[in-house]
């Protein structure tokens, strides 16, 4: 029975969004090559590339990779980096001595790994891989109890700024009640013709303001059933492996969401201001 093989290993993943370049996945190849020449056991660095109409390759050529399309229908969206071995004594291909993935499809989309009998070896490269990693990161994504807490404040916004005006609005009611009080000593048809302005007044303003109440109600509906604030602050966030013709429509895509967001973000801005500006000349 043989003896079984103590091995040495760290593991880390990011839920972050990556921006990869050309140079970056070079950069990446060749520290994994480096060490991969450092064991003297024939390991290598195998590569396997996934694309988005479920083609795959899988080779040890880096230049391959860069030099295939990487365009609309044939995106890449996995990306495997693996030091292995194919010698037949070796268990190596099956139990690879370092893998690192990035993956657009999954939460987790950066994973790396080492697995050696040398301690020091699998430390080593586990940092230079991390400091490597770090460059090509995008914004942390916001945690998901933050976004749902959020999404609840905007959808219970939509309740609060009614009860504001409805609030405002008895004021002016009230006021309007103390100013009827004065007319007690008038003649009648004076009486008569006080009530009449006054009631038709009351209906047309009150015919905005209910209709503002039914707004806001479909709006607090529809914020808590599609959460446009995660959507909104994930727009633009996305992975991308940024080589190729894909380089041209990755930036006109992102300048077009960036306008797009800042837009929606002072719609909505204005949008509150004009409600509460406008609540206060309620009359």
């Amino acid at each position: 029975m043989s003896k079984m093989q103590e091995r040495s290993g760290i593991l880390k993943e990011y839920e972050n969004n990556f921006k990869i370049t050309e140079p970056h996945i070079r950069k990446l190849y060749n520290i994994l090559k480096t060490y991969a020449e450092q064991l003297n056991d024939g390991a290598h660095v195998s590569i396997y590339v996934e694309r988005e109409n479920d083609s795959y390759i899988e080779t040890t050529d880096l230049e391959k990779v860069l030099q295939e399309e990487n365009i609309s229908g044939k995106l890449i969206t996995n990306l495997n980096m693996k030091i292995i071995c194919d010698k037949k004594d070796n268990s190596s291909k099956n139990n690879p001595m370092c893998i690192l993935g990035f993956d657009q499809k999954r939460q987790v989309k950066i994973t790396f790994m080492t697995s050696n009998e040398n301690r020091d070896w699998c430390f080593l490269l586990f940092d230079e891989l991390d400091g490597q990693v770090q460059r090509i990161l995008l914004q942390k994504p916001i945690k998901k109890n933050i976004i749902s807490f959020m999404n609840t404040i905007a959808a219970l916004s939509m309740l609060i700024i009614p009860f504001i005006v409805i609030f405002l609005y008895s004021n002016n009611w009230k006021t309007g009640r103390a100013a009827a009080d004065n007319i007690t000593t008038k003649s009648i048809d004076q009486k008569l013709n006080y009530l009449i302005e006054k009631s038709f007044v009351n209906l047309e303003s009150l015919i905005p303001i209910l209709f503002f109440l039914f707004c806001s109600l479909v709006a607090f509906f529809l914020i808590l059933e599609f959460k446009p604030i995660s959507k909104l602050l994930n727009l633009g966030q996305v992975s991308v492996f940024y080589w190729g013709d894909i380089t041209e429509s990755y930036d006109k895509r992102l300048a077009k969401l960036s306008r797009f967001k800042w837009g929606i973000i002072i719609a909505f801005i204005v949008s509150l201001a004009a409600t509460f500006v406008g609540s206060l000349f309620i009359k």
